[in-house]
């Protein structure tokens, strides 16, 4: 008798995982934060952003410097980039033009940020999704990144 109530209740208990894991999956799916590369040759800057967006529960990926930027992003494959207009290696606009060209990496969303504030339009025209200006408010930041979690990728570059 002992065995076949152990049986049971071993597959009964095996059905509820598997009936509450599938239904709770979308769900999770669902609860996902984005990834976010931070670039940026400031390392005060990367350490504070990235505690902030950590604190937020994004999975966060940071950068001080990159030799090949879009093979790195291609590993990383993050949903938003944060990248600085103003790298002591490279031109942020040079290489938001390379990822926005790139047909593997086109739709990633990038937000730039300067110092200058007449750097904007050359950052839109650059491709960026949005540009925020240095030094910028937490919540201008977080309003940004949020503006690109709720929406898919666009479908096409």
């Amino acid at each position: 008798m002992q065995k076949k109530f152990t049986r049971a209740k071993s597959y009964l208990n095996c059905v509820f995982s598997v009936n509450f894991s599938i239904a709770i999956l979308p769900e999770l799916m669902l609860l996902k934060k984005p990834h976010i590369l931070v670039v940026d040759d400031n390392e005060e800057i990367l350490s504070t952003i990235s505690l902030i967006l950590l604190r937020k529960d994004y999975q966060v990926s940071v950068k001080s410097r990159i030799d090949d930027f879009e093979k790195t992003l291609e590993e990383l494959s993050p949903d938003i980039v944060l990248l600085d207009k103003s790298l002591g290696w490279a031109d942020g606009c040079d290489l938001c033009k390379l990822l926005k060209s790139n047909q593997k990496l086109c739709l990633i969303r990038v937000i730039m940020f300067s110092a200058y504030n007449n750097k904007r339009e050359i950052c839109m025209n650059a491709g960026a999704d949005e540009f925020i200006e240095k030094p910028f408010d937490i919540h201008t930041l977080l309003d940004a990144i949020q503006s690109f979690t709720g929406d898919a990728r666009p479908a096409s570059c």
